[in-house]
């Protein structure tokens, strides 16, 4: 089924944007007997007199240039926005998309696919951690913690309310007791009059919009507070966790509890516009429900393959009441059901949603799925309304070149390895493994020819990159999570894999047999059965993106990171050769080319066991001989760099977040930076060219850019930036 990707940031602070289509269209009617929904009869309007709904980007080359000093791009960057996504809305004119991602606020203009730039909504290296907009789309607020790079302990949270139509800016004080990003809820008052947020730990806080002023505060600790909901009136408050709390919030009054058929836990409520319906999402077996909003009573459920609607955010109802939306993250679905007929009238595709919500004039509806992928459908005939743009919808996990440098290929979370052509950036394969199963292990044979994927979806490929197809479909190591490593012997004849199995497994390039495994042990480590469902998902949940194994370029040696602690395996027999901490949580690490250097990139300070664990992001080299650190620099922001090593093994690149983020190459023996690409949107992934004269870098909206590092020299820069000097350790 087509859909449309949306992700991340412009790389150039270019943004050129299109003339504007405005949405005057109809609103939808009833479903008849075919099952689609139509426009009542005194609704409809003379072609002629209905302006065109084109969400399709205009073909103007100029829509996506590339920034200075990239040499290449691999995927457009229309309709992408950075980061995962957290929520999804409209403008008041439905002219832009309101995307809140993780930790960021962006504009999206709905006829170019591009941002749009606001300094508004610009907060540096502060994390936006809920949005949400008042009914007319004329104020927004935003929950934004404040950057814990400096190692505050106290993280900072603050209210921020932006006036659309004027660059009026307030500041709400928020208090820090027991405050947490998770499941918090942040919703406009329907005059506008009144902001709340709750918080799992049952509070719920008032404040008037105009002034700032905290107007009243409640807390229910055993609620388990998941939504707040007002009535369209402003009069009501729901309430919803471990129960239904119906609360004329403005008297002295103490709240009532809805009527419940059933025992579990509430975890969204919206009300429709009309007041006539309360719909609720439960973790019951009888599924969500629709209630009778004057009485509390169920009035019908609705559900997919019994999962819950576990978010507010995955409810939607149209502006007119008619509609109702409901997202499946596991399902895979967000399904369209008529509030009236109470009957399901159409089921469309999306992977793992996220939010859905309505056009304000009821005409699209638009889903945001896990990654940062965006659903656009025409609700007049339930047609996809964008095709999805070339090139990567999720992020790229690993890239490699082929010796020659003229082709990329990249393996993806979208369950793709696309082979690119480097001179010309256009897509010359695409190989799928199966659906809904990222592509984690890469690997390209020494002549170029062969390339070796492994996926979620317990397969290794073996592809003939000469011919485009898949030679050898070969079962892996069972289910698995994180980085699954993949690489050729020297001679070619070999290649070795590793996974959650715990085993190094050798393969006959020629005929794919298995050739050797050997058993690899980690102290209080259990490897999955495949046998054991049980035990299988106890490690999954446990262990889960904790650990990043590799190979050396020789293919033998293993590294496995778990825990901030790295274990080194011989491939040849998998015995463990030593383990050794590389310290904090969270970490990459990377061996050189040349198997002399390990370079590190750390999130939080302290091990395991500490308490509390800072965000101190880092990079430490180390020779791996020794051990011993020879150099570390401190990145600003939050997050965890990507590396890589120049072919040479003399150089190693590594991202800087912050107000001013960059992909920095620093010498790997004194740590001065010598390269520095400014202003370049987060990413996932680097890799050098064969020559070291370029460096691919995935970025985070899945494109991908090429960059000609002879343009970046610190040394030569214009604005005359003097290299940076890492902390030396003696």
């Amino acid at each position: 089924m087509n859909t449309i990707a949306v992700r991340g940031h412009f790389s150039t602070p270019i943004v050129v944007l299109c003339t504007v289509i405005l949405f005057n269209c109809h609103t939808t009617g009833l479903a008849d007997s075919d099952g689609k929904v139509r426009p009542k009869s005194d609704e409809r309007k003379p072609a002629a007199d209905r302006a065109t709904k084109s969400l399709t980007p205009k073909p103007n080359k100029d829509l996506n240039p590339l920034p200075m000093g990239a040499v290449q791009r691999f995927g457009t960057e229309q309709f992408r926005v950075s980061g995962a996504f957290k929520t999804i809305e409209f403008s008041a004119d439905d002219r832009l998309l309101m995307i809140n991602t993780q930790g960021s606020l962006t504009l999206l203009s709905r006829d170019s696919g591009l941002p749009v730039k606001d300094p508004r909504f610009d907060f540096g290296t502060s994390l936006v951690m809920k949005v949400r907009t008042s009914p007319d789309g004329k104020l927004i607020a935003a929950v934004v913690l404040d950057d814990l790079s400096t190692g505050v302990l106290q993280p900072n949270y603050r209210i921020v309310v932006l006036v659309t139509e004027s660059p009026r800016q307030r500041v709400f004080p928020l208090p820090q007791d027991r405050l947490t990003s998770n499941n918090m809820n942040l919703i406009f008052s329907p005059d506008k009059k009144t902001l709340v947020l709750s918080t799992p730990d049952g509070g719920v806080r008032f404040w008037n919009v105009e002034s700032g002023e905290e107007l009243k505060r409640a807390n229910w600790a055993k609620l388990g507070v998941r939504a707040v909901a007002f009535s369209p009136d402003g009069q009501t408050l729901v309430v919803v966790g471990h129960k239904t709390l119906f609360w004329k919030w403005q008297t002295d009054a103490a709240p009532s509890e809805l009527f419940r058929e059933y025992q579990g836990m509430n975890l969204a409520a919206k009300y429709s516009p009309d007041g006539k319906w309360l719909v609720t999402g439960h973790s019951g077996p009888q599924g969500s429900a629709v209630l009778d909003a004057a009485t509390g009573q169920v009035a019908w459920h609705f559900y997919a393959q019994r999962e819950p609607v576990n978010n507010p955010e995955l409810l939607a109802i149209s502006p007119e009441s008619r509609l109702l939306a409901a997202g499946y993250i596991h399902t895979h679905v967000v399904e369209l059901w008529d509030m009236e007929t109470q009957q399901r009238i159409h089921s469309f595709e999306c992977r793992e949603p996220r939010s859905v919500a309505f056009s304000r004039d009821g005409t699209w509806l638009v889903a945001a799925a896990n990654g940062s992928l965006i659903h656009f459908w025409d609700l007049t005939n339930f047609e996809p309304a964008v095709a999805i743009p070339d090139g990567h919808v999720e992020s790229v996990n690993e890239m490699r070149f082929t010796p020659d440098g003229q082709t990329l290929l990249t393996a993806s979370r979208d369950s793709t390895l696309r082979v690119w052509d480097v001179a010309t950036g256009k897509q010359k394969y695409r190989f799928d493994h199966e659906p809904g199963q990222g592509v984690h292990g890469l690997t390209v044979s020494h002549d170029g020819s062969l390339a070796v994927s492994l996926s979620n979806d317990d397969t290794l490929g073996v592809w003939d990159l000469s011919k485009g197809k898949r030679i050898q479909n070969l079962e892996a190591h069972g289910p698995r999570s994180n980085s699954l490593p993949v690489h050729f012997s020297p001679d070619g004849s070999r290649f070795v894999t590793w996974g959650d199995d715990m085993r190094i497994r050798w393969w006959n390039t020629a005929n794919g047999k298995l050739l050797e495994t050997h058993e690899t042990k980690i102290a209080a480590f259990v490897p999955l059965d495949p046998n054991n469902r049980n035990n299988q998902e106890r490690d999954l949940s446990g262990l889960r993106n904790r650990r990043m194994g590799q190979f050396s370029s020789d293919a033998k040696t293993l590294l496995v990171e778990m825990f901030g602690q790295v274990y080194e395996f011989d491939t040849a027999n998998g015995q463990e050769r030593r383990n050794f901490p590389i310290g904090g949580m969270y970490n990459r690490c990377l061996l050189s080319p040349d198997g002399r250097s390990l370079v590190s990139s750390q999130y939080f300070e302290g091990d395991a066991a500490s308490k509390p664990r800072l965000p101190v992001p880092k990079v430490i080299y180390r020779d791996f001989a020794t051990l011993q650190t020879l150099w570390q620099t401190r990145l600003p922001g939050l997050g965890i760099s990507p590396l890589a090593f120049s072919p040479d093994s003399k150089s190693v690149a590594y991202y800087t977040f912050g107000n001013s983020c960059s992909i920095e190459v620093a010498n790997v023996q004194t740590g001065e930076v010598t390269i520095r690409i400014p202003d370049v949107s987060r990413c996932d992934a680097f890799q050098f060219s064969p020559d070291g004269k370029q460096l691919a870098s995935a970025l985070t909206n899945s494109s991908i850019l090429l960059w000609d590092l002879a343009k970046f020299s610190v040394a030569n820069d214009v604005k005359g930036i003097k290299p940076k000097a890492a902390n030396s350790v003696k």
